[in-house]
């Protein structure tokens, strides 16, 4: 009896985590107003894109956050800092981020990742 619970919750498991893998690396090409999101298949400098484009579509709702390497703190980014990330860059109008969807290919979140510790702190607040 433990012996089919164990191996049901097994298969269960796994079922669930194939399910809900809905976050992956792409690079997200600006087209005027709209996004076209490209995953990319590989890892480091072999990495490719893929030559069409997934369905997921970034909406009002859908969540920009900046993330750091050293310190993994999380920023919500503004539409003017969302604009600053494809204007910078050797590739205007592009950016690699991680992108989450969900079921229904919405974007609900987007991690542009930034090198260092993150944005600079004005020292006039922390002698307040």
């Amino acid at each position: 009896m433990l012996r089919k619970f164990v191996g049901a919750a097994i298969v269960l498991f796994v079922g669930a985590s194939i399910a809900l893998a809905d976050e992956y690396t792409a690079i997200i090409v600006k087209d005027g107003e709209n996004y076209k999101i490209y995953k990319l298949v590989g890892k480091g400098k072999e990495a490719k894109k893929e030559d069409e484009a997934t369905k997921a579509k970034i909406g009002k709702d859908t969540q920009w956050v900046s993330r750091s390497f050293k310190s993994k703190e999380e920023a919500k980014m503004t539409t003017e800092q969302v604009a600053e990330a494809f204007s910078k860059g050797k590739t205007k109008d592009q950016i690699v981020a991680r992108v989450t969807t969900d079921d229904k290919d919405n974007v609900t979140k987007i991690s542009i990742f930034r090198f260092g510790k993150g944005p600079k702190k004005d020292k006039d607040k922390d002698k307040e």
